[in-house]
């Protein structure tokens, strides 16, 4: 009671505008201010209601305390006298606020659930006229058949599971200084230029990969059981006309949202089962973040070969100015090579008289 006293919104809706709370609370829910409710507001106003037994209660001390003798505003606490005010709505209440609670929550998740939906199809038809991820899916699984020659139960394949992408980075050359997704980069860069910037369609997959399609759909489900709920109790005639109404909508948009989002899963897992994946323990969160953690592996290893191609050249560089300075040198001294072995000879012929030297010295110790 507390709680809902100070909400913000019925501090700034209600009670400043000079409503007593009671006023404000049955405007609230039996008037049209659903701009300012939220499910938060409506749960702790059903936590408000008094109970059967708080109901009896207040009833007997009526009974015993009639208006004219006493004043239940000053005899009674505030919550007590709160609960007295809406007595004879109570039932009414009790059944408004649940319905209401529903269509309010009802509305936020489908509308995410519907969100996800999109963002499934959006990342499905990437995957699907991405032609460059597919050439780099078909080099991958040409380099496999080839290094798997030998093996007839592995040569020759037409798809593999894509969880292997993962493994890429983790198969090393026998020197150990560069790994199969190096290869696979530089191969691309030099004979397929037109599939090597095929990490930019990976970018869609970010937004979808950010909401757990898991969480989706437990909330549907839960959605799902709820509307149940609601149409026995529409069977049983529970609720006014206007309830019935509205109950009526919100159950037909549960309905509709659970078949699309059937639909789209199963669309997603007919386009999983392309790409080698088989295992119902994977999700389509799961399936795209995949090709992500891929697209991530595979940039790390392009600016890893980048930094490595420019320090060769580098090298190349200095090995080629140096060569061309000895040319040089040798042009323009023709005797160059003839001085440097005869100063060579005369150093390894000094090396006993040296060594003599600083034995005598006391520069050399045993």
């Amino acid at each position: 009671f507390q709680k809902f006293k100070t909400n913000k919104r019925v501090v700034e809706k209600g009670i400043k505008n000079g409503k007593s709370l009671t006023e404000f609370f049955k405007d609230l829910f039996f008037g049209n201010n659903n701009e300012i409710l939220s499910v938060k507001l409506v749960e702790l106003a059903i936590k408000c209601l008094p109970t059967s037994e708080e109901t009896r209660n207040l009833k007997t001390w009526m009974t015993d305390n009639p208006p004219e003798e006493a004043d239940p505003q000053l005899k009674l606490s505030e919550i007590d006298y709160f609960q007295l005010s809406i007595i004879d709505e109570s039932e009414s209440l009790f059944t408004k606020l649940h319905v209401l609670k529903f269509e309010l929550k009802s509305s936020e998740k489908l509308q995410n659930i519907r969100n996800i939906i999109s963002l499934l199809r959006s990342a499905c038809e990437t995957l699907n006229d991405s032609q460059e991820i597919i050439s780099i899916l078909e080099i991958i699984l040409a380099i496999g058949n080839f290094v798997n020659f030998e093996h007839k139960s592995k040569y020759d394949l037409s798809s593999f599971d894509i969880r292997l992408l993962y493994d890429l980075k983790n198969i090393k050359s026998p020197h150990n200084d560069s790994t199969l997704l190096d290869y696979l980069v530089k191969l691309i860069s030099e004979q397929y230029p037109d599939a090597a910037n095929w990490t930019q369609n990976v970018i869609s997959f970010s937004s979808f990969i950010r909401i757990s399609w898991e969480t989706s759909e437990d909330d549907l489900n839960k959605l799902l059981d709820e509307s149940d709920r609601f149409q026995e109790d529409l069977d049983n005639d529970v609720f006014d006309e206007e309830s019935k109404l509205k109950i009526i909508k919100i159950i037909k948009e549960i309905s509709e949202t659970s078949e699309f989002f059937q639909q789209s899963f199963q669309e997603w897992t007919e386009l999983a089962m392309k790409f080698g994946i088989i295992d119902k323990h994977i999700t389509p969160t799961r399936f795209f973040e995949i090709f992500a953690s891929f697209a991530d592996d595979y940039k790390e290893s392009q600016r890893r070969v980048s930094v490595s191609q420019k320090t060769k050249m580098q090298d190349i560089h200095v090995k080629q100015v140096t060569e061309d300075a000895k040319k040089s040198l040798f042009i323009q001294n023709p005797d160059w090579e003839n001085m440097k072995k005869k100063t060579i000879t005369e150093k390894k012929s000094n090396i006993p008289s040296n060594l003599i030297g600083d034995i005598v010295v006391g520069k050399r110790r045993r």
